[in-house]
């Protein structure tokens, strides 16, 4: 089976300390791994390195990505291997340039001929649930909410045809009923494109609702991975037993309320 593997991942600061230590993982298509960690524990960071996209201050000491066990250079992976989805859709968008500018722009980059008017792109607008999406390209980021703009860059992600996904928080800025709109869509569109995902998230009910497979990851470290059911049923590492601890505490709470 096809598989995308991030090996031995290691990124430190400029003055040394270790960030994110010696990290692999596997995307398969049509799967979702979960990366999931409280805040600062690396996440993001690992995603950056991946991307190569890390925050000044930081650099990748380490780290390789094999397709299909072929080493590709992580300098030329974002939009190619990886498209990205990130969690706040605001500032991903120039508020200066319509819906059909950043389709145009984001299909030349990547060689595409389609036009942003063109039926294939305008049922994948319809496909992330943008409704009259031959309507809303003469909108600006302003004009939308945010949710429809979160599922403006599930599209601008799909059509870049890149094989895996990272979704970095992909629901946080928004409502409940929004997030589980925008949550099954990921799930249909993994299936039916089938991407291998890597979900970053902090929320384990994320995890149970999407995730096939788990990596739990504390202090920049990989502390334990497997598949989700078997994750929940019987963690073993004390920081996945007290993360779960607190998540089952809050729905129990919310249940007895």
């Amino acid at each position: 089976m096809s598989h995308l593997a991030i090996r031995h991942l290691s990124v430190e600061n400029s003055q040394g300390l270790r960030l994110v230590d010696d990290i692999s993982l596997t995307l398969q298509p049509g799967k979702i791994l979960a990366l999931v960690g409280q805040s600062g524990s690396g996440k993001s960071l690992t995603c950056g390195a991946a991307l190569n996209t890390l925050p000044p201050g930081t650099r990748r000491v380490s780290g390789e990505l094999a397709y299909d066990d072929k080493l590709i250079p992580i300098d030329d992976v974002a939009g190619k291997t990886f498209a990205t989805i990130l969690q706040n859709p605001r500032t991903a968008f120039n508020p200066l340039l319509s819906v059909k500018a950043h389709l145009h722009e984001t299909l030349r980059a990547h060689g595409s001929r389609l036009k942003p008017h063109s039926p294939e792109v305008l049922q994948v607008l319809s496909d992330v649930g943008l409704n009259s999406p031959q309507q809303l390209l003469n909108r600006y980021p302003f004009q939308m909410s945010g949710g429809m703009l979160q599922r403006l860059m599930i599209a601008l992600a799909i059509l870049t045809n890149a094989p895996f996904l990272i979704a970095d928080e992909p629901t946080t800025d928004l409502d409940l009923v929004l997030q589980r709109r925008i949550l099954d869509q990921l799930k249909k569109l993994v299936k039916q494109h089938q991407l291998g995902m890597l979900l970053v998230t902090h929320d384990f009910s994320v995890v149970a609702y999407m995730a096939d497979r788990v990596a739990v990851i504390d202090q920049g470290k990989v502390v334990e991975q497997g598949e989700t059911d078997s994750l929940f049923r019987q963690p073993t590492h004390p920081v996945t037993q007290h993360l779960l601890a607190a998540h089952f505490a809050l729905f129990n709470f919310r249940s007895d309320k």
